[in-house]
């Protein structure tokens, strides 16, 4: 198995991170900022975007989010979704799609260029999100799981634009309890995150 990344990027840290998470290894191939245009990574990523993998049988999966959803199937023996056709695994679709489409477009527009509505949509997200946080460790069910995966991500941008301390401190509590799992800080590392920076001041 062969995860694409670039340095300096964020998602392929999802990717590493679920990986890690359900024991599965694999080798991690940088891609040049400058490569990711190239047919062959265009090949594997359609809009030349990082993360890609390339499963066991040279199935290449594209963009965090589908992939990690993917990952959580391949592997069932891990937990990190419910069972096909249950609530459990509704909710953490719900979870993981409201991360993505919610909180993430509002604080990627707050960083790049200050625009209110923006951090206006991240902490009206990040407030939901809070709420069905209080009194558990974990988004859906009573272990880690694939929305915990994706909001973690989406999280980790959110501090590194410095909006994470102006929304709920749950999420701040519930993001460094992610952060003190094992593999966490590895899976950023071995994707050379852009994130690790904030992580380690």
């Amino acid at each position: 198995m062969r995860l694409f990344y670039t340095p300096g990027t964020g998602r392929p840290f999802r990717v590493a991170w679920l990986l890690a998470e359900a024991g599965v290894d694999y080798d991690a191939v940088e891609v040049g900022w400058d490569a990711r245009d190239a047919a062959e990574h265009r090949a594997r990523s359609p809009l030349g975007r990082v993360p890609a993998l390339e499963l066991h049988d040279g199935t290449v999966l594209f963009d965090s989010t589908a992939i990690v959803l993917q990952l959580a199937d391949l592997y069932p023996e891990a937990g990190l979704v419910g069972p096909l056709g249950s609530q459990e695994r509704a909710d953490a679709y719900a979870w993981a799609l409201t991360a993505m489409t919610e909180m993430e477009p509002g604080s990627i527009r707050w960083g790049l260029t200050q625009d209110e509505a923006g951090r206006a949509q991240y902490l009206d997200a990040a407030d939901v999100c809070a709420e069905a946080l209080t009194g558990r460790q974990f988004l859906v069910g009573e272990r880690l799981g694939v929305a915990d995966v994706v909001l973690a991500g989406v999280l980790l941008g959110a501090e590194h634009f410095g909006l994470l301390p102006d929304g709920p401190p749950r999420l701040v509590e519930y993001l460094d309890g992610l952060r003190s799992r094992p593999h966490f800080v590895p899976a950023l590392e071995r994707t050379e995150s852009f994130f690790l920076k904030r992580d380690s001041a």
